[in-house]
């Protein structure tokens, strides 16, 4: 999420896309959180924690290849649709991950630490990893690394949880 949240608006700009698209792009994404939010609960109860979690991974992979295939305005404005199955998805299963597998009297602590895993280490090191890899490359190219390296990740993730690794909730 982090090459998207300190890159996306570079990559638009590269492209000639106006700041006001930018503002449309971000709102849109803003947007779709609502409805994703609004039926936490049953994602929570169809899905479960982890099934939540791989599904934001291979959403934002997918999301990540995408701004490395398509190049128009309205291809980045649809894209910026499956915003709400990422960050929301991921909050929500994190937190509830978190808030499960606590020790009792710890589950606030847990999410938490749940909370800035996500929004502090991981923003910096996602942040980091796109910088770096944009010295080196484009940014589409820089997008389809880290959709590719996400959607194998979530692939390892699945393997983990059969192979009995991962533990479930």
């Amino acid at each position: 999420m982090a090459t998207i949240n300190s890159y996306l608006f570079v990559y638009m700009e590269s492209m000639g896309i106006s700041k006001t698209v930018m503002g449309l792009a971000l709102t849109i994404s803003t947007l779709s959180e609502i409805p994703v939010m609004f039926f936490a609960s049953r994602l929570l109860k169809r899905f479960n924690p982890q099934g939540l979690l791989i599904l934001a991974i291979l959403v934002i992979g997918a999301r990540l290849v995408g701004y490395a295939i398509f190049t128009q305005e309205w291809q980045i404005l649809l894209i910026q649709l499956v915003h709400g199955f990422t960050f929301p998805i991921i909050w929500i299963a994190g937190v509830s991950y978190a808030d499960k597998t606590a020790p009792p009297g710890l589950a606030a602590s847990a999410q938490g630490m749940f909370g800035s895993t996500l929004m502090g280490f991981g923003a910096a090191l996602g942040g980091l990893t796109g910088g770096l890899l944009l010295q080196r490359f484009p940014p589409s190219e820089m997008y389809l690394i880290v959709g590719l390296v996400l959607i194998a990740g979530a692939g390892l993730f699945v393997l983990a949880q059969r192979a009995g690794i991962a533990q479930s909730v």
